[in-house]
């Protein structure tokens, strides 16, 4: 066998390893997913209406909110995790509360959170069909461009720079979120606790109401 041909067979050798690592990481993740439909729904659609939609979610931002669940008790563990992972520089960390998602996440190594987060931040957004208040709508609309747009862009719906999806979430999930931001029960970015104490001195408690009547009109 001449230099020429064994190059050749080499290098179709490393395309079909490399090919393989990719199905198997698609497949990895499309088996371990089968995991979180019983709480967040077929193809991440949850139907429970305190349990979040996942699909569409950013990749960066699964993988953080799963790290942070999985290290709860301990967060520096989580910024390890990133440090040795050059892939995840751009990953976020917040604060997560104690939940049925800490026993979840502790079981899943780093590779497979990856895994996870891939399969479902490529699947598409279903919005959910709910009743809302197109009066309370409107109103929410105005307070979230002028609290709101500049990180949730597109009225809530972008997931750039990796934040949560507020379109297409249920009532009572944002509802409880809020709940929790504002009890300290859950971390809160110090931009977003910025805007939010903005927003409450100067519209009230009736504004969060507002805000997630906009979110649910979305449909």
């Amino acid at each position: 066998m001449n230099k020429a041909c064994f190059k050749v067979m080499i290098i179709l050798l490393l395309l079909t390893c490399a090919s393989t690592v990719v199905a198997d990481n698609k497949d990895l993740g499309e088996r371990l997913a089968w995991s979180c439909l019983s709480c967040h729904g077929n193809a991440g659609a949850s139907q429970g209406p305190a349990t979040p939609v996942i699909a569409g979610l950013s990749y960066n931002y699964i993988v953080g909110v799963m790290l942070a669940y999985k290290y709860t008790d301990d967060l520096e563990k989580a910024l390890d995790v990133i440090d040795n992972n050059p892939d995840l520089a751009d990953v976020g960390i917040y604060e997560r509360f104690p939940s049925t998602m800490n026993n979840v996440a502790s079981a899943l190594s780093p590779d497979e959170i990856k895994a996870i987060a891939k399969y479902f931040s490529e699947l598409p957004l279903e919005k959910l069909n709910q009743q809302f208040d197109e009066k309370l709508a409107a109103a929410g609309k105005k307070l979230h461009k002028k609290y709101c747009d500049k990180c949730h862009e597109n009225g809530g719906a972008s997931t750039a720079d990796d934040v949560g999806m507020l379109v297409g979430q249920w009532r009572n999930y944002l509802t409880f979120t809020m709940q929790d931001y504002q009890s300290g029960d859950r971390g809160i970015h110090k931009k977003m606790n910025t805007k939010l104490k903005s927003m409450l001195d100067k519209k009230g408690e009736e504004s969060i109401t507002q805000l997630i009547e906009y979110y649910s009109s979305q449909q």
